[in-house]
């Protein structure tokens, strides 16, 4: 054999073992997942499995974009007892229809999260308007990059409105199944139903029946949705269609409203008694009650109890009397910090630090190294560093998810920060969360009030890159303080 071909299959074998290794992950507790009859099963053993576990909010919105990262994902699991994460991923208002890039990033970060920390992930088409072309592309994707993989679960339309089941959905769910099978024959698939994915009992008299592990979706809010929609699911469940309930509130369903915890332990004995898997909406810090964290929670206190809502601490509660298979060991690893600071002096001081974080019994999938820049303002009052959450290749680009630290060093609290932000070579911004872009080239604006306390911390701004994973040099401009 030439010299040239044995090189150029040594460099192919080689790209294959990395990206091998790059996704190397645990399996999920129940290993690869089927349907039969009604239930959901492990195929394995063919024993009826249930599934518990919380939902992020969209992808689109700050309130929770911040927590669609491994931190997040591992403390759903460590913390909150969760054997499955939904990634519901906006389509519309600046979502994968017009950046399907940096919502395919986003996606991909956290299912290859959940890979890695051995647990199933919902990629869910988080949409209430049929998109059938798009939908088709992304699921194409998603399932020829991870199909292979026991953790994957398609949700192929979030909420459709009150269209007919027979005419609209039941074709558009066949196309999207059928671009799915193509790359994937075995994960299970969660088809919406019509009115919000309340129609369960409609779907039931009119099943797909010319695929395998096929589910159907139910959403419920408890303090709107009571004895009437446990009919609608019994008649499915009677009828033998298999429901999934993707999505569910404690709250009213608007998101907001009461908390109401009796009518939700009520969905809960009804939920187990037929053996229905469920996931709690959601993961974000929005002002209304169906949020599981309160305003300012940074990443890392999504596994801190003081963090929670009423709502978190209700759900987070019932997660923990659950047997979910998962388990984390009480081991640590350490994570350096670099922080470089410049004083007014123009005195440039480095600090490394080595602290220790909780470690899960599992590899990661994507890189786990943190590594943390920060230059200052001239002042030295408010001081921005930049913290690398994860990094990824997808279609043979590079994408890199960052965390913005601001550190408030004086006496008084500041509601406003403006900073300077030069990206490497080749990157742009592809998704960004609490800041925008000012007037002036380079220079950003933090677009909410963050009010950083006196001697605090923010860090509830964020960005995807797109062209290589190295961190943006920074530096504060200019702040103001609160009035």
């Amino acid at each position: 054999m030439p010299s040239s071909s044995v090189s150029a299959i040594l460099i192919l074998l080689s790209i294959l073992v990395t990206f091998v290794i790059a996704l190397t992950g645990v399996d999920p507790p129940y290993g690869q997942l089927a349907v039969s009859g009604t239930q959901l099963v492990s195929k394995s053993t063919g024993k009826p499995v249930q599934l518990h576990g919380m939902s992020l909010f969209w992808s689109i919105y700050s309130e929770g974009s911040p927590y669609w990262n491994y931190t997040a994902i591992q403390a759903l699991k460590c913390q909150w007892n969760s054997n499955v994460v939904r990634a519901a991923m906006g389509v519309e208002d600046g979502g994968y229809l017009t950046d399907p890039s940096g919502q395919l990033a986003m996606v991909e970060t956290v299912v290859e999260a959940a890979i890695s920390l051995g647990i199933y992930v919902i990629v869910d088409w988080h949409v209430s308007a049929t998109y059938q072309s798009q939908a088709v592309a992304f699921f194409t994707t998603i399932s020829s990059k991870y199909g292979s993989y026991p953790h994957i679960i398609y949700e192929t339309y979030n909420e459709p409105l009150a269209i007919s089941w027979t005419d609209v959905l039941v074709p558009y769910h066949k196309a999207v199944i059928a671009a799915i099978r193509a790359n994937d024959a075995t994960n299970v698939i969660v088809c919406g139903t019509p009115t919000w994915s309340q129609d369960v009992d409609v779907a039931s008299a009119n099943p797909i029946t010319t695929y395998s592990n096929i589910m159907y979706t139910f959403h419920f809010y408890a303090a709107t949705h009571g004895a009437t929609y446990r009919t609608k699911v019994q008649t499915a469940y009677d009828n033998g269609l298999p429901v999934f309930v993707t999505e569910y509130g404690t709250t009213e369903s608007s998101g907001d409203g009461t908390v109401d915890t009796s009518a939700t332990a009520t969905w809960y004995t009804f939920l187990d008694g037929l053996n229905i898997s469920y996931a709690n909406w959601a993961v974000d810090q929005k002002s209304e009650s169906s949020a599981a964290l309160i305003s300012g929670t940074p990443v890392s206190g999504v596994g801190t109890s003081s963090y929670w809502t009423t709502s978190g601490a209700y759900v987070n509660a019932h997660l923990q009397t659950q047997s979910n298979g998962v388990s984390c060991s009480n081991s640590s690893s350490a994570t350096t910090t670099t922080t470089t600071t410049t004083a007014a002096s123009g005195t440039t001081t480095t600090t490394t630090t080595t602290t220790a974080s909780a470690a899960t019994t599992t590899t990661t999938a994507a890189a786990a190294t943190t590594t943390t820049t920060a230059s200052s303002s001239t002042s030295g009052v408010v001081t921005v560093s930049v913290t690398t959450v994860s990094s990824w290749t997808s279609n043979n680009v590079a994408y890199a998810q960052f965390t913005l630290n601001f550190k408030n060093s004086g006496t008084k609290a500041v509601c406003g920060v403006t900073f300077k932000m030069t990206l490497a070579s080749g990157q742009t911004i592809t998704s960004s969360w609490n800041f925008t872009a000012s007037s002036t080239s380079g220079q950003y604006a933090l677009s909410s009030s963050p009010n950083i306390a006196a001697g605090g911390t923010y860090s509830d701004a964020g960005f995807i890159v797109s062209g290589g994973t190295t961190a943006p040099s920074l530096s504060v401009v200019s702040y103001t303080y609160c009035s």
